[in-house]
C-alpha cells in the first residue's frame, strides 16, 4: 500500500487550522488567557509548515523545504511560549524568531541548496528538542500545582524532547523529513502523525489544565479569605462543629479565641485602606505563625478573626493569645511607621469551663472580647462562668 503523503499532509493542515481557529475564537472571548493566542499561533505555524512541505511547488524549489521547516520550528517555539504565557511569564518571541531565522539563514544561504543536509537537519532537530525541553522546564517550575493534566502535559513535552534528541544523534541515518537521507513515505507519515498527536495532545491537556486550575481556584475562594489567605466565614461554619465534636469525643479541651484590631477605623482614616489591608494581613499572618499547625484561623468579618485551638486548655489558650497580642503590637510599626502602632483585643473561652456547643462558645468568647474592649483594649480576657451565656442546646 502506497501512502498518499500530500493528502495526509493536507488533512493534517486542515485539522491544525480548525484547532487554531477554535482557540483564536476562545481567546477573543477571554483575552486575559493569552496562552490561547500563543497556542493558536503555534498551530497556525504548523499549518503553514505542513502546507509548504506537502506542496513544495508553492515556493521556488530551493526554498520550499527551508521555509516549511522554518514554520515547523516556529510552531514548536510558540508552543513553548504558550506554556510560558499560561504561567504568566514574559514573552520570548524575539528569541524564538531569532532561532528560527538563524536556522533559515544557515540552511538556505550558507548551505545554499534546496537539499537539507545532515548538519542543517541536525540543527533543526536540536532547536525543536530545545523548545520542547524549555516547555518541560516551564512546567517543572510550577510542579507544586499537582494537577492531573500537568503530569500528562509534562510527559508529552518530555517525550517530544527525547525523540528530537534521538533524531539529532541519528540524523545521518534517518530518512527525510526525520533525518537527512532521501525521503520515504513511511517516514513522512510518521513525522506528520507524531506532530499532529503532539499538537492535539498539548492543546487538549492545556485546556484541561486550565479547567483544573479554575476548579482549584473556585474551591480556594470558597474556603479561604482572598485578602489574608486564612479560612473564611464559610469555612468557619463548616469546620467549627467538627472541631467541637472531635474534642468532645476525645475528651480533650478546645479553646476558642476571638480577636479584632483596636480602633481599626482610625487606622483606615489616618493611613488609608491599603495600609489597613496590610495591617489585617499582618494580624492573620502572625496568628498563623504564633499558633500551631493543627490550630485554625478564620476571618469572619472585616477585622474580626476567630481561632480554634484543639487539645488546648484555657491557660494554654491564654498564653497563646498573649503571644499573638504582643507579637502584633511589636510588628505593627513595620506597617504603620515607627511613630504609630496597632493593637489587638482578644476574648477566649474553653470547653473546660463552657458548654460543648458552637453557638454558646462563640457567644461567650464574644462576651470576653467585649470585656477586653471595655477594660481598655490591647489585652486578652478569658470567659468566666459568672457572666457566661447559658442556653439549652440539643445534643450533637
Amino acid at each position: 500500500m502506497i501512502l498518499d503523503v500530500p493528502s495526509l499532509m493536507t488533512y493534517t493542515a486542515a485539522s491544525l487550522a480548525v484547532m487554531s481557529v477554535l482557540l483564536l475564537i476562545v481567546w477573543s472571548t477571554t483575552t486575559a488567557a493569552t496562552w490561547l493566542l500563543w497556542c493558536s499561533l503555534s498551530l497556525f505555524m504548523g499549518v503553514c509548515g505542513t502546507v509548504i512541505l506537502g506542496h513544495p511547488s508553492l515556493l521556488p524549489v530551493p526554498w520550499s523545504d527551508h521555509a516549511g521547516a522554518t514554520f515547523v520550528v516556529l510552531a514548536y517555539g510558540f508552543s513553548w511560549q504558550s506554556v510560558r504565557a499560561f504561567y504568566g511569564r514574559s514573552a520570548a518571541t524575539v528569541l524564538i524568531i531569532i532561532a528560527a531565522g538563524a536556522w533559515l539563514l544557515f540552511s538556505g544561504v550558507i548551505v545554499g541548496s534546496g537539499h537539507l543536509g545532515v548538519l542543517s537537519v541536525g540543527i533543526r532537530a536540536t532547536l525543536i528538542a530545545g523548545f520542547n525541553a524549555l516547555a518541560c522546564y516551564e512546567l517543572w517550575r510550577s510542579r507544586t500545582e499537582t494537577l492531573p493534566s500537568w503530569t500528562i502535559l509534562f510527559g508529552l513535552f518530555l517525550a517530544a524532547a527525547i525523540l528530537s534528541v534521538a533524531r539529532t544523534v541519528l540524523v545521518a541515518d534517518l530518512p527525510a523529513p526525520i533525518g537527512a537521507q532521501p525521503a520515504t513515505s513511511g517516514a513522512a507519515a510518521g513525522y506528520i502523525t507524531a506532530g499532529l498527536i503532539q499538537a492535539l495532545g498539548i492543546t487538549v491537556f492545556m485546556i484541561s489544565l486550565m479547567s483544573e486550575r479554575a476548579a482549584v481556584d473556585g474551591r480556594r475562594l470558597a474556603t479561604y479569605d482572598a485578602l489574608t489567605g486564612v479560612f473564611n466565614r464559610r469555612s468557619w461554619d463548616e469546620q467549627a462543629e467538627h472541631f467541637v465534636r472531635s474534642s468532645r469525643d476525645t475528651g480533650c479541651p478546645l479553646t476558642l479565641l476571638m480577636f479584632d484590631l483596636d480602633h481599626f477605623k482610625q487606622v483606615n482614616d489616618r493611613f488609608g485602606h491599603q495600609v489597613g489591608d496590610r495591617v489585617i494581613q499582618t494580624a492573620a499572618r502572625l496568628a498563623e505563625q504564633t499558633l500551631r499547625s493543627q490550630d485554625r484561623v478564620f476571618r469572619i468579618g472585616g477585622e474580626e478573626f476567630v481561632c480554634l485551638l484543639p487539645d488546648t486548655s484555657i491557660s494554654q489558650g491564654f498564653s497563646a493569645a498573649e503571644r499573638l497580642r504582643t507579637a502584633f503590637e511589636r510588628k505593627s510599626p513595620d506597617v504603620l511607621g515607627a511613630s504609630a502602632r496597632a493593637t489587638l483585643s482578644i476574648g477566649l473561652v474553653s470547653t473546660e469551663e463552657q458548654d460543648w456547643h458552637v453557638p454558646i462558645l462563640f457567644a461567650n468568647a464574644d462576651k470576653a472580647f467585649d470585656e477586653a474592649k471595655r477594660a481598655g483594649r490591647n489585652r486578652s480576657v478569658r470567659s468566666t462562668a459568672s457572666w457566661a451565656v447559658q442556653q439549652e442546646m440539643p445534643v450533637l
